[in-house]
């Protein structure tokens, strides 16, 4: 049994690893109020990290999809200065144009993926840090399915 649940955690892990390539939202089957309750957890997480309305982040990724505005909305909400990339309109093929940042902001990117059917992962590379936060959709909700864990 104990083999078992280590074979099954090693294939959670390495399918996350395999299905983004990039940053932005994977999600396929959450809807957006679960992914608006995922950017207000994570906007909690950033206040308790860098201090709001001293902290300014830049995002050079695309938030033209339900979590990028929810998380975008919930960062400005909670007091911090907040600069975005460009939205690509749909007849452009090329990536979101970056802003250029003030010299004093800190470089914000999100993965937020599907592990399996219920179980949602969001990784944010916040300046030389990574911070990741796995989710339980259970009910229609994201519920927290585990602490946050921090990679510097």
């Amino acid at each position: 049994m104990r083999k078992f649940i280590l074979a099954a955690c090693l294939s959670i892990v390495l399918a996350g690893c395999a299905t983004t390539s990039g940053n932005g939202n994977y999600l396929a089957t959450a809807t957006e109020t679960e992914q608006q309750a995922i950017a207000q957890e994570a906007a909690k997480q950033l206040a308790t990290m860098w201090p709001p309305g001293r902290t300014r982040f830049v995002i050079a990724q695309d938030t033209n999809n339900p979590f990028g505005s929810a998380l975008s909305k919930a960062i400005r909400e909670t007091g911090y200065a907040l600069e975005e990339a460009q939205p690509t309109t749909e007849s452009t093929t090329q990536a979101a144009t970056p802003p250029k940042p003030a010299s004093n902001a800190i470089h914000l990117a999100y993965i937020v993926d599907q592990v399996d059917s219920s179980i949602i992962r969001l990784s944010m590379n916040v300046g030389t840090q990574t911070i990741t936060r796995p989710y339980v959709i259970q009910d229609g909700k994201a519920i927290p399915a585990g602490n946050w864990t921090r990679k510097e």
